[in-house]
């Protein structure tokens, strides 16, 4: 198709707001759809974003409407039953919004070749039931997520972790039922959903600097980059610092780990002794550069982790559990060193702090399957493929949008 199509982009992250994992991902995919075709976006929040963000992003992007969620609590005993019985319910978060914020959606939707959801809870929350012109971008499979969280916790609380999962899991297999075509992080996850041709991958990335980064580290310094206020990230700092953190340092007196993320600086934060709390930091690659290594503590997630595209993109050896690498094609002691146990974690710590050379061959594979494979430019072909099959369904479809409103809350 030649013709320059109207894609409407609905997202809960501002493009200007402090960088973080699903917050890149959202305004990369974005841009690389506004060299495909016109772009207006709607900006979605739990919490108002501060003007002056708002303002920069509507620089960046056509915004056409900016959207704050309501709470939307379930009813008893109707809603809750649909909740926990019906799949197809759309009260799944306890999020909605205004009836003039709605039909303004549904209005843009109908105005536009292609709806473009980043995230099935911003679909929800608007609740849109079935959209044969739109994409719904998988980012994270909850099912997964709730899966592993089962995996970490004991008695109700395991319980409560599991009965989410499966929730989700039927959710996410009517997928392709409401919408024309989605979109996954990884390989690994298409074929979760059952491999249909109608899933693509659309890998995490980040933006590839102008020539391979060169590091300067300081001795015995280690580094963690994310999100300190999201869960996972924080938990996996805190299981690191309690269970792997003393063994590095034993073996290295003076390690120092710096840890960088919104929410790191925080008070009730995860500390120890030699981890310098940075908080968010504008320009990473500075700081990134004087690191002898990421790590990548992650024991609970969906989708993929950014973190590892980025510390790629940086030319920075990494350290990761096997779940912070899910979904990309390494091998521990090629692009990285992979852990799980916590002694052989700080076990790979301490090789790369103590063999510059072997972090220096890692960080180099790393940067090349970064150049090959996840860099935007190198994941453009993947959103052109993506938007393309949703257009060529558009073009079979009955009309845009059914409406949900039967199931509000």
């Amino acid at each position: 198709m030649s013709t320059r199509p109207r894609i409407l982009y609905l997202t809960s992250h501002c493009p200007a707001s402090p960088t973080y994992g699903g917050q890149l991902r959202a305004t990369n995919v974005a841009r690389l759809l506004q060299r495909l075709g016109d772009v207006s976006m709607v900006i979605a929040s739990w919490n108002k974003w501060p003007e002056a963000e708002i303002c920069a992003a509507r620089s960046m992007f056509d915004v056409a409407r900016v959207v704050d969620f309501e709470a939307a609590p379930l009813s008893f005993p109707w809603g809750r039953a649909r909740h926990e019985l019906d799949p197809g319910y759309l009260n799944t978060d306890g999020l909605g919004t205004s009836r003039e914020d709605a039909d303004a959606v549904r209005r843009l939707i109908g105005e536009h070749d292609v709806t473009w959801f980043h995230t099935i809870v911003v679909a929800n929350a608007f609740r849109i039931g079935r959209g044969e012109r739109s994409v719904l971008d998988l980012d994270d499979l909850y099912s997964r997520y709730y899966a592993g969280e089962a995996g970490q916790r004991g008695g109700l609380r395991r319980l409560n972790s599991l009965r989410k999962s499966r929730l989700w899991r039927r959710r996410e297999a009517r997928v392709l039922d409401r919408f024309a075509v989605a979109s996954v992080c990884s390989a690994e996850d298409r074929e979760y959903l059952g491999g249909s041709p109608r899933i693509h991958v659309v890998p995490n990335g980040f933006e590839a600097p102008a020539e391979q980064p060169r590091r300067t580290p300081v001795a015995g310094r280690l580094g963690m980059i994310g999100k300190i206020s999201y869960t996972p990230n924080r938990d996996g700092l805190r299981w690191f610092l309690e269970r792997a953190w003393p063994e590095v340092r034993r073996a290295v007196p003076g390690a120092e780990l710096r840890v960088v993320g919104e929410g790191g600086d925080a008070p009730d934060a995860p500390a120890a002794e030699g981890v310098t709390r940075l908080g968010w930091v504008a320009e990473t690659a500075a700081e990134m550069a004087t690191w002898s290594a990421s790590i990548v503590p992650i024991l609970v997630g969906g989708g993929t982790r950014i973190k590892i595209a980025e510390a790629f993109a940086r030319g920075v050896p990494v350290v990761s559990t096997s779940l912070g690498a899910f979904g990309y094609p390494v091998a521990s002691g090629r692009e990285l060193l992979l852990a799980d146990e916590p002694s052989a974690f700080a076990a790979a710590c301490v090789r790369v702090l103590a063999e510059p050379s072997f972090g220096d061959e890692l960080a180099r594979r790393g940067w090349d399957l970064f150049r090959a494979s996840y860099s935007w430019d190198a994941i453009a072909p993947a959103v052109e493929r993506t938007l393309e099959a949703c257009r060529e369904a558009s073009a079979r479809a009955a009309p845009p949008l059914r409406d949900a409103s039967s199931s509000a809350p």
